[in-house]
């Protein structure tokens, strides 16, 4: 909602327009950033700073992590490095309550509190991203090369970012501000599964302008055992850049003008038929993604006032060629049946207004215009003169205020209220209600009711995909879904000058009502489509405790039970009313004393999960469960040159898991098999370094 950075330093980002780079251009960068000395900004790591991080997301006004009413994590850019993580698909496979799924050919999905798919929201800055594949936006599309922090919400945001938003939103926070007038940093890393991934930030500042560019390159070539042209792991190939113009005004306010784009190459390549006869062929496809993301910001502060307004625009590509490739002539045919493109464009208008009335009282309220469109072969939308054009758009005021009831900020109260209206469906009032109290100074509870809506995507009513493997088609009768979402989550901490340790607990309760699935309604045709198949719901608790020792020693422990609510009931009521999942994890971040040696041990485990599908012409429900496995990664990072150089060793998945078992008819996806589900590459060992000018 707001930038983080102007709190305390007024940042600033950049972002070169770049395109696909040819292989031996790639070599030479490799051999350039490997080589080439990186510099880390010297970063002071405190006690005070954990607790004092400044959030933006869903806030009044920017605050601390201990005085915002939501319970936010916050991941920022220094555990970003010492996992030496390449996306926000691998930073956020580390979290407890978080569960990730692979689809190898359309990316990887995420779940947070059981909750999925369509309504968790993530945003760059405060706008949204598109692109949406079954649902899911692709996180290993989200490069972290120029992000400061990650923050994040468990819980339903509807009366602040609307749709799309019941079961959480993820804030991607973006560099925006430097201290000298000229930065540059380079990081690579180089992996034995054969990945590599190089960025390179710049920035310079001069009087009022600052002007910030970032771009960087990512490779997976294929795991090196692999010897068949048809493999699980596909090659894929990324390259983005980020770049950003601001300006200072005065000293109360600024114009922020970013421009992002990101490319991506998938190749997924088929099996050979006929391979001992001369006119031997395969079927092969390749997938191109685009993003481009363009944001106008305007920030403006006058003593109790504060004002923000974004313009927001957000392109999405997606083309799919196929190929008939003669495989011992080397020639390839490109095909007319199996071509395929994708077009979403997001445009987003917001504008919020805060007042600080008095300490005990903020007022903030906003308008915000979402319009959505796609374009593509796979939509049939009859009412358009176009019927392979279909867009819905969101128009809303939202208001909240922030009330202090006591001098000693005992109780603190966030009533808000979103009042929004659909093009295409008739939107509830969204209202919710936030409470935090602290009843002493090592006490902090939070607590929560909050009302989610979420409009069915263009997707879920107008798809049509039809060929010889796949008949699936939207549904234009179905219903928007509607969520409670109820939350509470004490926490206990104990601090001096040098140790601090804390527990924090947060128990939640989900129920979706109308929830949109894909069923199957063809019988042995295998006929899918979208339907509202009744209520949904999941409960859970989840525990963290850390402890902190100076910035030399960080120990954290987390314990996630998530239980989702057994559709099999419903007629059967002998079994029990939810299925539960456990997951536990650990972390430990150890800095040698009198040295710059430090060692992150991260392991993580995951418990069996169930799954359910539907059956709409049966009315039946089946049930499957996906089996538990644990990961372990290990990093050891030492510092030179007053801390301008970093260089990082390390191994990930180390317990080498790349399949996990599964049971019941679940369709998971692309690379999924009857019995297994995908889940990792398999272990692998890195080296990364980094430099500073």
């Amino acid at each position: 909602m707001y930038d983080v950075q102007s709190v305390k330093y007024e940042a600033l980002n950049f972002v070169p327009r770049t395109s696909y780079l040819k292989k031996n251009t790639m070599r030479h960068l490799l051999f350039f950033f490997t080589f080439c000395p990186f510099l880390l900004q010297a970063q002071k790591d405190s006690l005070t700073n954990t607790l004092d991080a400044a959030v933006c997301t869903a806030v009044v006004n920017p605050t601390s992590v201990r005085n915002a009413v939501y319970p936010v994590k916050v991941i920022d850019e220094k555990v970003i490095q010492q996992r030496a993580v390449n996306n926000l698909e691998e930073l956020l496979a580390g979290e407890t309550n978080f569960r990730l799924k692979s689809d190898l050919i359309i990316g990887s999905g995420l779940q947070i509190g059981g909750i999925g798919g369509e309504n968790i929201k993530i945003l760059v800055d405060g706008v949204p991203v598109i692109g949406r594949l079954n649902g899911n936006i692709d996180l290993s599309q989200i490069p972290l090369y120029n992000v400061k922090q990650v923050e994040i919400i468990q819980g339903s945001l509807s009366a602040i970012y609307g749709s799309n938003s019941a079961g959480g939103v993820i804030n991607i926070i973006t560099k925006k501000s430097q201290l000298k007038a000229f930065e540059a940093k380079i990081n690579s890393l180089v992996e034995s599964v054969n990945i590599q991934n190089h960025s390179l930030n710049l920035g310079y500042r001069y009087k009022k302008l600052l002007v910030q560019t970032g771009a960087a390159f990512y490779q997976f070539a294929g795991l090196p055992g692999d010897t068949l042209r048809a493999v699980s792991w596909k090659p894929k190939q990324q390259l983005s850049s980020n770049t950003t113009f601001k300006y200072y005004i005065d000293d109360a306010q600024q114009l922020t003008y970013t421009y992002n784009i990101f490319k991506e190459q998938l190749e997924n390549l088929g099996e050979i038929k006929l391979p001992t006869k001369e006119y031997a062929y395969a079927f092969d496809d390749y997938y191109y993604t685009t993003r481009s993301d363009q944001n106008l910001n305007y920030q403006g502060a006058w003593r109790k006032f504060h004002l923000q307004s974004m313009l927001g625009f957000n392109h999405f590509h997606r083309l799919k060629e196929a190929y008939q490739t003669r495989t011992k002539q080397g020639t390839s045919t490109l095909l007319e049946i199996g071509q395929d493109t994708s077009t979403f464009a997001g445009l987003l208008s917001r504008t919020v207004a805060s007042y600080q009335y008095s300490s005990k009282l903020n007022f903030q309220s906003g308008i915000e215009a979402y319009q959505e469109s796609t374009n593509s072969l796979k939509i049939v939308d009859s009412s358009q003169q176009n019927k392979h054009f279909s867009n819905i758009a969101d128009y809303a005021f939202f208001a909240l205020a922030k009330i202090q009831l006591f001098n000693n900020q005992l109780v603190t109260l966030q009533p808000a209220l979103r009042i929004a209206h659909n093009t295409k469906f008739k939107a509830p009032l969204m209202p919710s209600l936030n409470v935090l109290l602290r009843p002493s100074e090592n006490w902090t509870i939070r607590a929560s009711y909050a009302k989610g809506f979420r409009a069915p995507s263009l997707k879920e009513l107008y798809f049509n995909f039809i060929d010889i493997n796949h008949y699936i088609v939207g549904n234009q009768n179905i219903k928007a879904e509607s969520t409670d979402n109820f939350i509470l989550s004490p926490s206990y901490t104990v601090q001096n000058e040098n140790r601090m340790w804390a527990i924090e607990t947060q128990l939640f309760y989900n129920h979706i009502k109308d929830r949109i699935t894909l069923a199957q309604y063809g019988g042995t045709n295998l006929r899918y489509t979208y339907f509202n198949v009744g209520n949904f719901k999941t409960k859970g608790i989840n525990t963290s405790i850390t402890y902190k020792e100076g910035s030399s020693l960080t120990l954290k422990g987390s314990f996630a039970y998530t239980g989702f609510y057994n559709s099999l009931r419903d007629k059967n009521p002998t079994l029990p009313t939810y299925i539960y999942s456990p997951e536990a994890s650990a972390e430990a971040n150890y800095t040698l004393p009198g040295t710059s040696l430090t060692i992150n041990v991260l392991y993580r485990y995951l418990g069996a999960l169930p799954n359910f599908n539907y059956d709409i012409i049966s009315g039946s429900n089946g049930e499957g469960l996906i089996s538990e496995y644990q990961l372990l990664n290990a990093t050891i990072t030492q510092s030179f040159w007053n801390n301008k150089l970093q260089i990082a060793v390390g191994g990930k998945n180390l317990f080498n898991v790349k399949n996990v078992n599964q049971t019941g008819n679940l369709g998971v996806g692309h690379g999924a098999t009857g019995s297994s589900v995908p889940v990792n590459f398999g272990s692998s060992v890195f080296i990364k370094a980094s430099v500073a000018l």
